[in-house]
């Protein structure tokens, strides 16, 4: 598949996925709410970026590749500079005593941040690089 089509059916999932957390939230069903949003919001930052001529092997190189080609140059709002972040340290502590408590409140944020972020770096899709870059 090429790397252009293969972003479009990532970020596809990733709309799907948005909507599964939603229905699951309308059902109070709110566990694993946050390693699923760092799923998708990686999903999704990911797709962005191969759409854009990326390669990114790794979590670490998606998170930091998002925040120079989406968030410096201002392709998507700065209010979502820290989404990937904050919810990929929420992720993190899963499973720890440190693991922060969602409520259903919470869950409702999660996913609304989730969503704003997925189509925010939806609409990035629409203009693609031609220069093919290899991130590790």
């Amino acid at each position: 598949m090429a790397l252009g089509a293969e972003a479009d059916s990532l970020m596809r999932r990733a709309r799907i996925k948005v909507r599964e957390m939603l229905n699951r939230v309308d059902r109070t069903e709110i566990d694993h709410m946050v390693p699923d949003a760092y799923n998708v919001m990686f999903m999704a930052a990911k797709a962005a970026l191969m759409k854009r001529g990326f390669e990114v092997a790794s979590h670490r190189t998606v998170v930091a590749t998002f925040r120079r080609e989406f968030v410096n140059k201002r392709l998507i709002p700065q209010e979502f500079a820290e989404y990937l972040i904050k919810i990929q340290r929420y992720w993190e502590a899963e499973g720890t005593p440190d693991a922060e408590q969602v409520d259903h409140a919470r869950a409702e944020r999660i996913v609304e941040a989730t969503h704003k972020i997925v189509e925010a770096l939806a609409d990035t899709m629409k203009t693609r690089s031609d220069e093919p870059f290899r991130i590790r």
